[in-house]
């Protein structure tokens, strides 16, 4: 399995032990563009290894404060020309793709939850 582009933070489970990571338990998948806790799980190209810096996640607000290493980070993929982020902002805002799910935007974004 191929992940890229993606986010894999705060994923903690009681069974790993009190501090540790259970961040990559799928397997055989190759991670690239991906941002990851440490480089223990992912030595894929691209990778970057660090806090994703959210807004608020305590708040489940995902979306990346400035200076998120996670902006610009990405791999430009086929299917990212034209496609939009969860916010339905335009996929790809700078010179790349942001990692993770929601595009780093300069205008304030609303999400409305049901």
């Amino acid at each position: 399995m191929a992940v890229r582009n993606c986010i894999v933070a705060g994923n903690f489970s009681a069974a790993a032990g009190v501090g540790e990571a259970n961040v990559l338990k799928i397997g055989s998948a190759t991670l690239s563009h991906c941002l990851v806790p440490t480089h223990d799980f992912a030595d894929g190209d691209g990778c970057v290894f660090d806090d994703p810096h959210f807004r608020n996640a305590a708040s489940r607000d995902f979306r990346l404060s400035a200076g998120s290493p996670a902006i610009n980070a990405g791999a430009a993929l086929d299917w990212t020309d034209g496609a939009l982020d969860l916010a339905l902002q335009r996929r790809r805002i700078g010179s790349a793709v942001d990692l993770g799910c929601f595009e780093r935007s300069l205008m304030p974004t609303m999400i409305f939850a049901r």
